[in-house]
């Protein structure tokens, strides 16, 4: 437990100056710079905030610098000058303190776009968080509504839609790579694309259109065909798309004439 040693404790004391964030550590926990050397606690003689970061705070231990923790979680352990911690305290203070540097961790990468929990944990587990320490660290984001897999579904979906036309095979490929489960891919497919393909087909293979144009029937067919199949489409819808643009060509060749 976190206590205070005296009823007029404070925050500032007087300690040696340490590193403005110096603590050796694994990503099973922070590592601070002492030993308990048989003690059965420890006492805390100076908790500042870095000035560089202001969201850390240095912890001294009897004039020492010992560790850093975030500066909101000492606020919330009341930790300030006369603190005493035990060691089962003190693990739990740097197991918090390391969950929420992986939830700070996910919600910079969050910034850039939605991310299911997969990516997240694969991330978190990149930079050497502990499997336990992710999990809890994507509970928490779940609580708190950032992270939520139909959603980055839904976001996924819209945004293929909008920008790279793509039929339900590779969207459905898509999502199972980013970790959305089969059952919640396949219930945002079903809401958000059509139950034909053929206008998305469409609309891919036009953009496309000026790379193969010129070309002999042979190639245009082989080289659009395997774009769109590439892109997800069926061998049917395909078809239909090569008919009508190839089609779409020869007149305008006659036209030209």
């Amino acid at each position: 437990m976190v206590r205070p040693e005296t009823a007029n404790s404070k925050t500032h004391g007087t300690h040696e100056r340490g590193p403005e964030d110096s603590e050796k550590r694994s990503r099973s926990g922070s590592r601070p710079s002492f030993s308990w050397d048989g003690q059965s606690e420890l006492h805390v003689s100076a908790v500042e905030v870095q000035a560089r970061n202001p969201d850390r705070a240095n912890v001294y231990v009897e004039g020492s610098y010992a560790f850093s923790l975030n500066a909101l979680l000492a606020l919330e352990l009341h930790l300030g000058r006369g603190s005493v911690l035990d060691p089962a305290t003190l693990k739990d203070v740097f197991r918090r303190d390391e969950v929420g540097k992986a939830v700070e961790a996910c919600v910079r990468l969050l910034s850039f776009r939605p991310r299911t929990e997969v990516e997240l944990l694969r991330r978190l587990a990149q930079k050497g968080f502990e499997q336990e320490i992710a999990g809890e660290a994507i509970d928490r984001l779940r609580h708190l509504g950032y992270v939520d897999d139909a959603d980055f579904a839904r976001f996924w979906v819209s945004n293929r839609e909008r920008f790279k036309p793509m039929g339900a095979r590779r969207i459905r490929s898509e999502l199972l790579q980013k970790g959305v489960s089969r059952e919640t891919a396949d219930e945002v497919m079903e809401e958000q694309l059509p139950d034909d393909e053929y206008e998305t087909a469409l609309r891919a293979a036009r953009s496309k259109l000026r790379t193969y144009a010129g070309t002999d029937y042979a190639t245009f067919h082989r080289r659009m065909g395997g774009y769109l199949a590439r892109q997800g489409f069926g061998f049917d819808t395909s078809g239909r798309v090569l008919r009508l643009l190839w089609a779409e060509q020869e007149d305008g060749e006659q036209g030209d004439e």
